[in-house]
């Protein structure tokens, strides 16, 4: 009997933990929030679930640093999550870039990539664009001229914006 109430006991405080009922095996619990706008505290949460998730160490740097901007849900091939991370551009002249990793649904890294968005451009935005004609989650980057120009403020992904035109979708061989 005094065996069977350890057992019991145990069960109770394992299933009962709150660290348990909280630990997620990826990144879903950070879906739809602005990750830009994280205390310190809760970035670094960030970049050590990150770390552990993927074997990544953050690289911090001073100037040209990836700063994670957003994690989604991305549906293309077996791929099931986006994380994004950007560096907008701050110095003028300057390259804007985008990084993104590309989860499956068991959080597993299907690939990661790292682009450019435009020499002398600063990134405003990175978005999902789920109504396209070629039917697949795309990633669309806004991005604004360093010095106006012609141009103006540009949306990648718009026919009048070829230049500055980038997405990214997979495709399932």
């Amino acid at each position: 009997m005094e065996a069977l109430s350890t057992i019991l006991m145990a069960l109770f405080f394992g299933l009962s933990s709150p660290t348990q009922a909280t630990n997620s095996p990826g990144l879903e619990a950070y879906a739809g929030k602005d990750l830009r706008k994280f205390d310190e505290r809760a970035l670094e949460e960030f970049r050590k679930k990150f770390e552990d998730l993927t074997g990544d160490k953050p690289e911090i740097k001073e100037w040209r640093s990836w700063e994670p901007w957003w994690v989604k849900p991305f549906t293309s091939g077996d791929a099931a999550w986006l994380l994004v991370e950007a560096y907008p551009g701050y110095a003028i002249p300057d390259v804007s870039g985008v990084q993104i990793h590309v989860f499956d649904k068991n959080w597993k890294r299907l690939a990661k990539h790292a682009f450019p968005t435009g020499y002398r451009r600063f990134l405003e935005a990175v978005d999902l664009n789920k109504d396209n004609p070629l039917k697949e989650d795309l990633l669309v980057a806004t991005v604004r001229d360093q010095v106006r120009g012609a141009l103006g403020k540009t949306r990648s992904g718009l026919p009048t914006s070829c230049a500055n035109s980038m997405h990214f979708w997979e495709t399932k061989s």
